[in-house]
């Protein structure tokens, strides 16, 4: 399984941007911590597989069953399914 530290990324605010922020700096009307923009995310493709035209890269949640929120240390932690587009096999557990 592999880690991933979210908030080492940074945000482009708009398409073809150059600045970019830290995910707790973006200053957003809204005042959403980058976990809440993570759960809001993953809630809306609960259902659906998000998927990556550019890279042909497909991610199935299974409707949250293998996703855990930790609300009280902010963390999202478990299992998501990701694959290629045209693999023979089925899309691989990560």
């Amino acid at each position: 399984m592999h880690s991933v530290n979210f908030y080492s990324f940074r945000v482009l605010t708009h398409k073809g941007s150059r600045a970019s922020k830290k995910l707790n700096d973006l200053g957003l009307s809204n005042k959403k911590t980058a976990y809440e923009l993570f759960v809001d995310y993953f809630t809306l493709y609960k259902n659906t597989p998000i998927e990556f035209g550019v890279s042909k890269t497909k991610i199935s949640l299974e409707q949250h069953t293998k996703l855990h929120f930790d609300n009280t240390k902010k963390i999202i932690y478990g299992y998501i399914k990701v694959g290629k587009y045209g693999e023979s096999s089925e899309i691989k557990d990560v």
